[in-house]
């Protein structure tokens, strides 16, 4: 999709058709925890998103000696499609309307899922008010954004299901899944401090131009979002903890551009939601060289900062395995990745750290396929300058770029070949086989450090 001479104009003279955004230069008092000491151990785990794979993901979490499991649980699998009932957040905090939700729903696929990492003696730490569209559920035919729905039915509808999930598994003896399991920490919603420029990336909808005046670029309904959500954790579980995680991999000057905060700017706000605090790093996305593992100590110290005494924990980080013979990616990189980011998470302070994906596909899907003639000379090239200006936070460098390519390639073609690597984050390969990275997470797991 060829961007439109308007998104560089409003870069150059200001982000005017932007809500103005949350955050100021002179930030809100610094609110302690509510939870004075919310760790008990180190965190060290795996990040496995997706749930179609969940039971394969927890037996190599569990024998590669994890200590704890991330999983989203998506309202789409709960409730595949809604209709528009114009709820409202008074009307979902009744508990009668929480007991009765619980009521109708089947919970099975999340109950196995705790059964499962519970009995490998992992911990689950699951993924709430996740809203990439995939996670979401169908409405009147599109998916159930703030935007198609309606924003204050998506607060209430994620406020309620939030809340429903928390109380199925508090433990408290009321409304609690078979066996009365218990999940302390739950995370809520998903690198939505950069929930504008997912968006204009795909992952959320509206996308790409649209999602300059959709709901994910008004940082009062972002801030809006992290506090219902946190509320509804609460409300159902006052012991319960709480942790957002922070994507990092913007330049500041690229969400300043577009008229939000930077990354790590939005933690001023959000402190009376969050009793831990989550980073996201992937510095070697774009480029398999240098690897930069060491990247995350500037980062963990950044959010360590700024987090008024809550722990700091690496949610997902990873370097993928392949494409290799493309882009020079390789599981010797792999390896050597995790020992420096996991020697620096350490260092910097961070008080848990896991890996982003444990089996890899090894083959791209056709949806991440190249069209034509796959990834080309150009297409590299392409990548090296792209990824340079992005962590430059060259804006007008992205933009002049993407204005000087033909019609869809940007969305098009160079998409898929920014998103080549998804498939190989995982250290375990299609077979079962170990990549090198299985020896370094296995003796990580056998030494972890105390907490800081």
């Amino acid at each position: 999709m060829r961007l439109h001479k308007w998104v560089v104009k409003r870069v150059v003279f200001g982000a005017a058709l932007l809500p103005l955004v949350a955050w100021s230069a002179c930030p809100p008092p610094c609110t302690p925890p509510l939870h004075a000491k919310p760790l008990s151990e180190f965190l060290f785990g795996v990040s496995q998103l997706s749930s179609s794979s969940s039971s394969e993901g927890i037996a190599i979490a569990r024998d590669a000696g994890a200590k704890i499991f991330r999983s989203t649980f998506a309202w789409g699998e709960l409730e595949p499609n809604v209709q528009k009932l114009s709820l409202t957040l008074d009307q979902v905090r009744d508990p009668q309307v929480v007991a009765d939700y619980i009521a109708q729903q089947d919970w099975t696929g999340w109950e196995t899922r705790v059964q499962e990492a519970q009995t490998a003696g992992l911990a689950v730490l699951p993924i709430v008010g996740h809203g990439y569209s995939g996670n979401l559920p169908w409405v009147a035919g599109e998916k159930a954004t703030p935007d198609a729905l309606g924003r204050e039915e998506y607060l209430a509808r994620q406020y309620l299901v939030t809340r429903a999930t928390v109380e199925r598994f508090d433990a408290d003896g009321e409304q609690d899944a078979p066996g009365n399991p218990r999940v302390d920490l739950w995370q809520i919603e998903n690198e939505v401090n950069q929930a504008f420029l997912t968006a204009v990336f795909g992952w959320r909808h509206p996308s790409f131009l649209n999602a300059f005046q959709s709901a994910w670029a008004d940082t009062a309904f972002v801030q809006k979002l992290v506090e219902v959500l946190a509320t509804a954790v609460r409300d159902a579980d006052t012991e319960a903890l709480t942790v957002a995680n922070f994507h990092s991999d913007v330049h500041p000057q690229i969400n300043r551009d577009f008229g939000q905060p930077a990354w790590w700017e939005w933690l001023s706000d959000w402190h009376p939601f969050l009793d831990v605090v989550g980073l996201d790093a992937y510095p070697n996305y774009y480029v398999a060289d240098p690897v930069q593992g060491d990247a995350l100590a500037e980062r963990i110290k950044t959010l360590t900062e700024h987090a008024c005494g809550r722990p700091v924990i690496v949610m997902e980080t990873g370097y993928p395995s392949g494409p290799a013979e493309q882009r020079e990616f390789s599981e010797e990189k792999q390896a050597q990745y995790f020992e420096q980011a996991f020697e620096s998470a350490v260092g910097a302070g961070a008080s848990g750290f896991l890996w982003f994906g444990a089996k890899t596909a090894e083959v791209l899907p056709a949806e991440l396929l190249p069209p034509n003639e796959g990834i080309t000379g150009t297409d590299l090239e392409n990548l090296r300058s792209v990824g340079q200006w992005f962590e430059e936070g060259n804006t007008a460098a992205l933009l002049a770029w993407a204005l000087a390519q033909e019609p869809g390639y940007v969305a098009g073609h160079f998409g898929a070949v920014l998103r080549s690597v998804e498939p190989f984050w995982g250290f375990v390969h299609h077979d079962g086989s170990h990549k090198p990275m299985w020896d370094a997470f296995a003796d990580a797991a056998g030494c972890l450090p105390p907490l800081p």
